[in-house]
């Protein structure tokens, strides 16, 4: 005797592909999805260092500016084309065109901005300009300087 129930699942099976197809027409990429690269933004004390992941794209294709405290990103991943005599069975990436900005709490030195990929990642060093970075104020040990008052002649003939 089993020591379990079995639940006959013919019945759901419809049911099953209507739910897997409605999921697959929201999450299908198409031309008109738009789509961003996921990113990490880390604060060093000297910098700002942003990686982002584009697997599968050339650098060159992708376009960096900065103005107005904001980094833009923008760029196109090209959609790869089934060859004759295959068929996509299922598509997850995704394709197109896509831009991400990203707005700066602090000044940045905008001639020192560096850009390196490698491995599917994009890693832009964003150098904070000198004003913005902090600095150690050093507090001397030492006696009060004496403040020397003016006053003027009709006070001091008093």
């Amino acid at each position: 005797m089993p020591l379990y129930n079995r639940i006959p699942v013919g019945p759901l099976l419809p049911t099953q592909g209507l739910l897997e197809s409605m999921f697959d027409d929201v999450f299908r990429p198409t031309a008109r999805t738009a789509w961003a690269p996921s990113l990490d933004v880390i604060e060093h004390a000297d910098a700002y260092e942003v990686a982002v992941e584009l697997p599968g794209l050339d650098p060159a294709q992708v376009e960096l500016t900065y103005a107005d405290d904001t980094l833009t990103l923008k760029g196109h991943k090209q959609q790869v084309e089934a060859r004759e005599g295959e068929t996509f069975r299922r598509v997850e990436r995704r394709y197109g065109s896509f831009e991400r900005s990203l707005k700066f709490p602090q000044s940045i030195a905008a001639d020192a901005i560096a850009a390196e990929a490698a491995h599917g990642v994009l890693t832009i060093r964003l150098p904070k300009a000198p004003e913005a970075q902090p600095r150690r104020i050093t507090v001397t040990h030492g006696q009060p300087t004496p403040v020397a008052l003016e006053t003027s002649a009709q006070e001091a003939a008093e």
